[in-house]
Formats: structure tokens, C-alpha cells, sequence
């Protein structure tokens, strides 16, 4: 074979030969119209799909089983709808009760959560609330364990100086918005209570939150409507020496908006006057008094007499007479009925209370005697000792600005004594150089003449008024 030949036989390639296939896509597209003009459009170009993927699903929707055409009647295909259809409707379309008992539950529990974070945003953002959640309230729901479990939030908290050991945890729960199944666990309970105090004190911290002002705390004060209201919100915002000192200070005394002893004693005397009134409020009023002064005399600062004169107020409605032996010997040691008319006015107040009692109520002769005593002070010497409601009463006669006042308690002094039976001390002190005093007691003794006119006969003008007390002190015991 020549040369030329083996040339043209010759491959020009070793490699193998590869032929490429390229699927093109029409630009436009052929149409035709119903009236058989053709034209054109922009073909949509669609992505290749792999030959591997799986299927996509597609969405099939289910006609109903009946088919109605109105325009249709009388066609033998239609049939007219019969009762049977409206049972089959009614099966299949039918409420179901057990789906509208989980949507009622569904909508109690949304209502339930609503509240309770109503309740709780509500405690962050009012600093004056006085269920606001402290240590002490911690560490009384660890000792008194978890409250009773309640099915429904109540409507209306009741009173707070109703409320005690659990019942008052029940109280704090419900109004911090902690929900009633914590009731089952003491460790769950505490938890949700930490939870509670420490979005507060985020909330105080992002806020800049601090103490009230003294003119908000005389303000929050006329709205608290029992003790323990008024207990906790001097609680939360008398908590360093600095608050007390600016809060209690001399400086104000002069400005009832700023008064925050005075608002006590006044809103204190408005609820206990209250006729629901009841004996655990005296109680935890004496608790409020007692706890303010020896803070304040831990901070170095005088005792306000305010604060006393409502303390010997409330001492005999707590039933303790060691207690109003205590206060009257406070009040006479310091001579607090110098600062200001509040010591006779509530000192009249406090023998007018035990005389109605005495009235109304049997006690045993130890107590009629332990109450001669602290009226007159008469000690175990028969002597009588200053430090006496008596001392207190004859102070305020011999100052001419509290005529009107030591009137008054020229009178409960006077009536006082008639109901433990002191027949001879009345007639000792109606011979009183003090006009109020002497009339008090006349008027007194006008209601057991014969008994009065007796012991005239017995020479009652020459006993000392010592000797007198101390022969109506026996008569007692008899």
C-alpha cells in the first residue's frame, strides 16, 4: 500500500470518539387561536429534574358524597335529598363533646394564665403593694409548709388581719400570681416564690426603684384598710436606719403631708374603730408600735409619742394587763404626755375601754386588782408609785391648753374606778382641788348614794389617799 494510502487510513485521533448531545429550548412557542391565527409566545423554560428524586406529593381534596345541582331537576341522575342524607350530615359533621370539653378547658387555662400574669406585672410596677414578697415571707412558707389547694382563683382576697399561718402564705401566692398546683409541694411552692421576688427586684433594679418618700407613704397609708396591710408596707420601705431617720424625724412633725407617725396613728385608730373590729388586730397593732420604736431606738432616735399614746389606745382591747402596766410605765418613765395632747387623749381612752369591759364582762378579783394598781400605782409598799394612769390624768389638769382633754379623762378616770368598786378613792379625789376632777367624781358617786354615805360614817375624810386605795385594793379580794 502506498504511502498516500496508509496516510488516508491513518486515525488523526488516538482518543475515543465522544458525540455531545445538547438539549435546547425553543425561545417561542407555536400557537394557534380559535380562529386559527397562529402566533407566538416566550416558552417557559422549566428546570431539569433529577430521574432519581422521589415524586412530589400532590394535594387531592375530597368532594362531597352529595352533589346537588338545582338547575338540574327532574334529570335521572340527579335524586332529591332525603332524611336519611340529613343523618348522614349530621353524623359526620356532629359537635364532638369531647372536643369542646378540651376547648373550654383550653380557654379556662388561657384565662387562668392571663391572671396570673396580670397579677404579677401588677406587684412589680406598684411599690406600695403590700404583697410584695420579703425574706420574712420566705422563710414563713418554709415553716409552715404549702397552703391548702385551691381549684379556683378567689375573687376578692379577704381581710389580711384575718389571715394567718398558711392561709396567709394562700394569700401571697394568689396575689403574685403563682398558680394554684404549687400547693401539692412545699419545694415547688418556694421556688415559684423566688421566681416572683426576683423578677421584683429586676424590675425594681431597671426601674432605679427605691424606698417611698415620706409623702408617698403617708399617701399609701390612707388607702391601707387593715393592720397587716399597714405592717407591710412599712416593712418594705423601712428597712435601713437612713429610711427611719427620714421618715421619723423631727422635721415632719410640722407638715402633716410628711407625717408619717401621725398617719400611722390616725389610719390605726380609724380601722380598729371599726365595730368588726376584733381582738387579733389590737394584738398586731401592738406589734406595729412595738417593732417602730425599737427600730427607732436602735437608729438613735426618740421615741415618738404618738406612737405610744396609740399603743396604750389598743392595750386593753389584746386582753393582757401586763401589757398596759408595760406602756403606762414607758409612757410615765419618759413623760411623753409633755410632747403633745395625744398621751391624755388616748390615756382617756384606754380607762373608758377598761371600765366597759369591766361593765360588761366578769374578772376575777386578781385582775380587778392588777388593773386598781396600774390606775393608781399603788405598789407592793402602799405607796403610790408616779408611773400611773392616775399621774398621767393629774399632769393634764394642771395645764391650762388641755382643759378640754383632761376633762375627758378626768371622766374615764372617775368612771373607771366606780365600776372596780373604789368607792373610797372616789370620795378622796372628789375632795380634789381640781375642779374637773372633783366634779368627775361626784357625779360618779351620785350613783351609789347609800354606799358613799356609809363609809362618810367610817371616817374615809381622815384616811390619806394611799390608805384609801390600799382598803379598796383588799376590798377587792373579799
Amino acid at each position: 500500500m502506498s504511502q498516500i494510502v496508509q496516510r488516508a487510513w491513518r486515525p488523526t485521533s488516538t482518543r475515543p470518539h465522544r458525540v455531545a448531545i445538547q438539549r435546547r429550548f425553543k425561545t417561542f412557542e407555536r400557537r394557534v387561536d380559535k380562529n386559527n391565527d397562529v402566533y407566538y409566545t416566550i416558552s417557559k423554560r422549566r428546570p431539569v429534574q433529577d430521574p432519581d428524586a422521589a415524586p412530589e406529593s400532590q394535594q387531592f381534596f375530597e368532594m362531597p358524597n352529595l352533589l346537588l345541582d338545582l338547575d338540574a331537576e327532574g334529570t335521572r341522575n340527579v335524586r332529591t335529598y332525603e332524611d336519611k342524607d340529613e343523618e348522614l350530615q349530621q353524623a359526620k359533621w356532629r359537635v364532638n363533646p369531647k372536643r369542646e370539653e378540651v376547648k373550654v378547658k383550653l380557654n379556662d387555662l388561657e384565662g387562668k394564665l392571663m391572671e396570673l400574669r396580670k397579677r404579677a406585672k401588677d406587684i412589680a410596677a406598684s411599690p406600695s403593694n403590700i404583697w410584695r414578697l420579703s425574706s420574712h415571707d420566705l422563710l414563713s412558707a418554709a415553716l409552715h409548709g404549702p397552703p391548702e389547694s385551691e381549684t379556683t382563683l378567689a375573687a376578692e382576697t379577704p381581710c389580711p388581719d384575718t389571715l394567718e399561718g398558711s392561709r396567709l402564705i394562700n394569700a401571697l401566692r394568689r396575689e403574685n400570681g403563682i398558680p394554684s398546683h404549687v400547693s401539692a409541694s412545699d419545694v415547688l411552692l418556694l421556688e415559684w416564690m423566688l421566681l416572683r421576688r426576683h423578677n421584683t427586684d429586676s424590675a425594681k433594679t431597671a426601674n432605679n426603684e427605691g424606698p417611698l418618700s415620706s409623702t408617698e407613704i403617708v399617701e399609701a397609708l390612707q388607702s391601707q384598710t387593715s393592720i397587716t396591710g399597714i405592717r407591710r408596707l412599712l416593712l418594705h420601705n423601712l428597712r435601713s436606719w437612713q429610711a427611719l431617720k427620714s421618715n421619723f424625724g423631727l422635721s415632719n412633725r410640722g407638715d402633716p403631708a410628711m407625717d408619717v407617725a401621725g398617719a400611722i396613728r390616725r389610719r390605726c385608730i380609724e380601722i380598729l374603730g371599726s365595730e368588726k373590729a376584733q381582738n387579733q388586730q389590737f394584738m398586731g397593732c401592738l406589734a406595729l408600735v412595738g417593732n417602730l420604736l425599737e427600730k427607732m431606738a436602735k437608729a438613735e432616735l426618740k421615741p415618738d409619742h404618738r406612737l405610744q399614746a396609740l399603743a396604750l389606745r389598743t392595750t386593753p382591747r389584746s386582753g393582757s394587763l401586763v401589757a398596759l402596766s408595760e406602756w403606762t410605765h414607758r409612757i410615765c418613765s419618759s413623760r411623753s404626755w409633755e410632747s403633745g395632747a395625744e398621751i391624755v387623749e388616748d390615756a382617756a381612752v384606754c380607762m373608758q375601754t377598761c371600765a366597759d369591759m369591766l361593765a360588761t364582762q366578769a374578772e376575777t378579783a386578781a385582775n380587778r386588782q392588777l388593773l386598781l394598781q396600774i390606775v393608781t400605782g399603788l405598789n407592793e409598799h402602799e405607796q403610790l408609785a408616779p408611773e400611773s394612769l392616775r399621774s398621767i390624768v393629774l399632769s393634764s389638769t394642771q395645764r391650762g391648753s388641755l382643759s378640754g382633754v383632761a376633762s375627758q379623762a378626768c371622766e374615764a378616770y372617775a368612771t373607771l374606778l366606780g365600776e372596780l368598786g373604789a368607792v373610797r378613792t372616789l370620795l378622796k379625789e372628789s375632795e380634789s382641788t381640781n375642779e374637773a376632777l372633783r366634779q368627775s367624781c361626784t357625779k360618779v358617786l351620785k350613783g351609789t348614794p347609800k354606799y358613799s354615805e356609809t363609809l362618810k360614817t367610817q371616817g374615809v375624810k381622815t384616811l390619806s389617799i394611799e390608805e384609801c386605795v390600799s382598803n379598796d385594793y383588799r376590798d377587792i379580794s373579799e
